[in-house]
């Protein structure tokens, strides 16, 4: 073989830009419950996962009941939703039970601590048992929880860390950590007995996170509250926080998300508020990719049996997501199909009148509300698809669906880019893999109007979409820093108005 040490081959790209299978949409909700680990997104798949996760009623001093989190989380799975993110946050002064277990030796020293895996007093009766393992100089522990009853059993365990590890990812309520005594093994094993799970610490609850808390923090890579949502892993999708979205706080961070990580940003009326009230308080969640709903639905509390209103977000994204899988992306989140069920009915006036008629369905639509209302006798739905933002252009929300849709798909694609030279079949190479899945979307009823030829100039009056990538989009320093940039136009399906975006990727 001939030495090709030294010799160098730059390419850009080989083939059209490559689109991998469609990634999908996920709820990511933010709410505040009974237990499980907080500031850490969790995916669950279903309420029976959720409910061993993060247990059920959220505890608070007088009495239990469910959070209004819990309840929008409910309604989306009852409602056929798949694919939630969960993120549980709690007060400052919330604390883990936990419990430190001496070893055996003569003179005992710390071995193991044994930690709730998630803050609050949930786990203060909870009992850790540890026994002879089944094999040889191993043990085994137990969960118990109040009444006594196993809920977990761990065999054959050595205080090694893959050991420990296997423990603290498999259990849904404790975690192991190793305190490292430096007594021999295998007498460094915990010794036998019966251990409170609070005895060393006991849980606090703190489900009254204050508004920083919310908003969370992110320092060193190290990430809570809303941030922990900060990451393209989690993909794209919509973004809910049930009653915890007041301050304008946590507004401007769920609206920095949506534009930065393609997810739609949902909220709705206060409790108990008026047309007027609803309106003015849409202030500061003004966005092209957020909508806002007003009334809201009356439910019954399992536990309490007490009447109280929720966010109608869960209903709307599950029925958004269904239409979007029948009838394609370019769906509008309203009509016949997005029926507010699973619940004792709509918020009312004093005297026991709807809320909203058709005059003030056509004022909160004029403000970019969008009305729940049983305009025909057949049961509530929601009857708007406005989004918040007051840009003409944008004033439909699925056409804030789409594009981030279609710029998640683009900025993926675009990532998984090396290139040295951004050349004319480079440039073309971008062009076909945009084009390709831009004519998929339009055979999925995302656009109005036909396909442009291939060699066709578009025109925004007949055709549904367009890309530009050349060199006419960069300057000097774009090309000195290795940017790319690609300009889409598209037509959202039932939209009279053209959607002009750019995307741009440095290498």
């Amino acid at each position: 073989m001939a030495n090709q040490v030294g010799v160098q081959i730059s390419r850009s790209v080989a083939g059209p830009l490559s689109f991998g299978a469609d990634s999908g949409d996920s709820l990511f909700i933010a709410l505040l419950s009974e237990r499980g680990p907080s500031d850490v997104p969790t995916l669950v798949t279903g309420m029976s996962r959720f409910d061993a996760l993060f247990g059920r009623a959220t505890a608070f001093t007088a009495s239990a009941s469910y959070s209004a989190g819990y309840e929008v989380l409910k309604a989306f799975f009852s409602k056929g939703g798949g694919r939630a993110y969960v993120l549980r946050l709690v007060g400052t002064s919330a604390l883990e039970a936990q419990v430190d277990l001496l070893d055996t030796a003569g003179t005992p020293l710390d071995t193991l601590r044994v930690v709730a895996k998630g803050e609050g007093a949930w786990a203060n009766d909870f009992d850790i048992v540890i026994s002879v393992g089944t094999y040889a100089n191993t043990f085994k522990l137990a969960v118990l929880d109040g009444g006594g009853n196993a809920l977990e059993v761990y065999d054959n365990l050595t205080m090694t860390a893959t050991q420990l590890a296997r423990v603290s990812e498999q259990s849904g309520y404790i975690r192991l950590e190793d305190l490292s005594s430096v007594t021999a093994a295998p007498t460094n094993q915990p010794a036998l007995g019966t251990f409170p799970l609070g005895d060393t610490q006991v849980g606090v609850d703190d489900n009254a996170p204050d508004f920083a808390d919310i908003v969370g923090t992110e320092l060193s890579g190290v990430k809570t509250g809303l941030k922990a949502f900060r990451s393209p892993v989690y993909g794209r999708g919509f973004l809910v926080a049930p009653d915890l979205d007041a301050d304008q706080t946590v507004r401007d961070e769920m609206l920095m998300q949506s534009e930065k990580f393609f997810r739609v940003c949902l909220s709705s009326a206060g409790a108990g508020k008026t047309p007027s009230t609803a309106i003015s308080e849409k202030s500061g969640f003004e966005a092209f990719n957020a909508l806002t709903y007003y009334p809201r639905p009356i439910v019954e509390d399992e536990l309490t049996g007490e009447l109280k209103s929720i966010p109608a977000v869960g209903h709307i994204v599950a029925d958004w997501l269904t239409a979007i899988d029948q009838k394609g992306p370019g769906k509008a989140p309203a009509g016949a199909d997005f029926k507010i069920d699973f619940v004792r009915g709509l918020e009312t006036q004093s005297n026991g009148q709807p809320m909203v008629d058709e005059a003030v369905a056509k004022t909160l639509l004029a403000n970019g509300i969008n009305p729940l209302w049983d305009r025909d006798g057949q049961g509530a739905r929601c009857w708007g698809a406005r989004s918040t933002s007051q840009d003409a252009a944008w004033q439909y929300a699925h056409a804030g669906y789409l594009w981030g849709r279609i710029a998640h798909a683009v900025q993926g694609a675009l990532n998984q880019l090396v290139y040295d030279i951004a050349d004319t079949l480079f440039f073309s190479q971008v062009r076909m893999g945009v084009r390709a899945y831009l004519i998929d979307m339009h055979s999925q009823n995302a656009f109005m109007g036909t396909v442009p030829g291939a060699t066709e100039q578009p025109d925004p009056k007949v055709h549904a979409f367009a890309i530009k990538c050349d060199a006419s989009l960069l300057s000097d320093q774009d090309l000195a820093n290795g940017i790319v940039r690609v300009q889409i136009w598209f037509r959202p399906a039932g939209v009279a108005e053209t959607i002009k975006v750019e995307l741009s990727k440095q290498n």
